[in-house]
């Protein structure tokens, strides 16, 4: 797999997670024109689609954001993703069943986008099972699509605390009365969803793997003011009651939301707290990789994970390094046909930062000067952006 790993997730109408989805052709209606190229060969195009119905239906999340939560798969507007553990060990095995269904498929005999759309699904699914073998941390096929794998499944910036709410603000439309009693349903379901992540950070803290101390310190100082709210102006109910409010929908959802809230959402919150708690009293505060179970093969996963190679953590930070040494030297050469050639780039390029012939003034009118200059930059790039797929 190269570095158009992201590119053919886009063509294949992966939208993250559900990298099979372009299977479903002209049922995907929401998903862009590009993403909706089904595979030609009508076996594979067969097999993806019962891939992407088992991916959908195991990612209700998913679903809602791609805007397949509709028809025979309506139920899945009034369910979360299953956080348990039990839910990771049967995604990995979903991969490794979807893997050898999709091996038996003669690779030799594919042509042109297929082809990179099989490799695609193949690749993806490898990512699965291969994140599997480690018993900890969120390691899913949908993790891994979306660069949010990680070793700790409650954060500062991981976990249902910090995605939740905002999905159920920005994704979870409200056009009637159904959606809004399918609201209800996934706000009892994130309590649900709370208890299973704080089952794992219990379970993982039994393994040794805890998340640094301030990792764990800056999630509670996230937590603890979320969780003073009252309630009633909590924006899990505060979201919901606007919509309705908007759509003139009776049905006293400010006092049912407000329950789950308070009877369902918040203790279960609490019972997070208390284990992120008990975690913090044994952190460390080394954030490396190394102190895991099997840390540097779990390394190199992540690594790959984020880059779509192979490549070893010394040769891409070498990589780094000599790219880094290739832009100064751009750069470098940029200054001093400006006639900055005293101090090193990065002083150099402090002080044009500084320069006030660079600096738009500070009032309403730098600002819409500014705004006007962004915006030009902006425009000039677009014609230029087609050719950055190529």
């Amino acid at each position: 797999m190269t570095s158009t790993r992201r590119d053919l997730l886009s063509s294949a109408g992966a939208a993250g997670a559900a990298i099979a989805l372009s299977a479903m052709g002209a049922h995907a209606a929401p998903l862009p024109e590009a993403s909706r190229t089904p595979a030609a060969d009508p076996a594979l195009r067969s097999l993806l689609d019962a891939v992407a119905g088992e991916i959908l239906d195991e990612t209700p999340e998913q679903a809602t954001s791609l805007g397949l939560d509709v028809g025979a798969r309506a139920a899945l507007k009034s369910q979360l993703n299953d956080r348990s553990w039990a839910a990771a060990v049967k995604d990995a095995d979903a991969c490794a069943g979807r893997l050898t269904r999709l091996k038996a498929v003669d690779r030799a005999a594919l042509k042109g986008f297929d082809a990179s759309l099989y490799d695609a699904v193949v690749y993806a699914n490898e990512l699965g099972v291969e994140g599997g073998r480690f018993g900890y941390g969120d390691n899913t096929y949908a993790a891994a699509m979306g660069e949010s794998a990680t070793p700790y499944v409650v954060s500062q910036e991981g976990g249902d605390f910090n995605t939740v709410p905002e999905f159920l603000n920005s994704q979870h439309k409200v056009a009637n009365a159904a959606d809004a009693d399918a609201y209800l349903a996934r706000l009892s379901a994130f309590a649900v969803c709370l208890d299973q992540e704080t089952a794992r950070v219990r379970r993982d803290a039994g393994q040794g793997v805890i998340a640094p101390d301030f990792l764990l310190k800056t999630a509670l100082d996230q937590m603890l003011p979320y969780r003073a709210t009252p309630a009633d102006q909590s924006h899990l109910i505060t979201s919901l009651t606007a919509r309705t409010d908007a759509l003139g929908l009776s049905g006293g959802y400010a006092t049912r939301a407000g329950k789950i809230v308070e009877g369902q959402v918040y203790p279960a919150l609490d019972r997070q707290i208390a284990a992120l708690r008990d975690a913090a009293a044994k952190a460390g505060h080394d954030a490396g990789a190394w102190r895991l179970p099997e840390g540097e093969a779990y390394y190199a996963w992540l690594l790959k994970v984020g880059t779509s190679t192979a490549m070893t953590a010394d040769e891409v930070h070498r990589m780094g390094l000599e790219q880094n040494l290739e832009i100064q030297g751009r750069i470098d050469a940029i200054l001093k046909a400006q006639g900055l050639t005293q101090g090193t780039v990065g002083q150099r390029v402090a002080a044009l930062s500084k320069d006030p012939r660079f600096l738009y003034p500070n009032n309403a009118a730098g600002k819409a000067q500014l705004i006007a200059y962004l915006n030009g930059r902006i425009a000039a790039m677009r014609p230029l952006l087609p050719k950055m797929s190529k």
